[in-house]
């Protein structure tokens, strides 16, 4: 008698599981920061642009210049002391060029930011972003 419910109760749990893997998830914007710092350099440059999951894929969004920049953002560097206070405040200009070969992601509209203020190598910088409608992010780096 045992046996017989126990496979019973076997058979109606696993008749009862969900299987199903629902790959993509809810759409969810998010930010992503390449951008390097070198004291040696004159110009500072940051790119910043957006990935998402979708039905579609990423592909399908890396071809269209819409799908990979937010439309606004406001970028600054922030030189700090060695207590984490801020010193001075430079915005980083937006730049858009057309000067890339053509490959998987668009060449329309390559969006980078840029400063040509003098870094001093001994304090660290806070990179902060403001972006209408989307999550803002800061990040504090060293100089390389």
């Amino acid at each position: 008698m045992k046996k017989i419910l126990a496979f019973g109760l076997s058979v109606v749990l696993l008749a009862s599981c969900d299987n199903t893997l629902d790959i993509n998830a809810n759409y969810d914007v998010v930010n992503v920061v390449y951008g390097l710092l070198d004291k040696d350099q004159d110009t500072q440059w940051v790119r910043l642009h957006r990935t998402y999951l979708g039905t579609d894929g990423l592909l399908a969004g890396a071809t269209h210049s819409d799908s990979l920049y937010f439309e606004e953002a406001n970028l600054f560097l922030a030189e700090l002391n060695a207590n984490g206070d801020v010193l001075a405040t430079v915005p980083l200009v937006r730049k858009d060029t057309q000067l890339l070969d053509p490959g998987i992601f668009t060449t329309e509209n390559y969006r980078l930011y840029y400063t040509n203020t003098t870094l001093d190598p001994s304090r660290d910088y806070r990179l902060t972003g403001f972006i209408p409608g989307n999550n803002n992010f800061s990040a504090v780096t060293p100089l390389v």
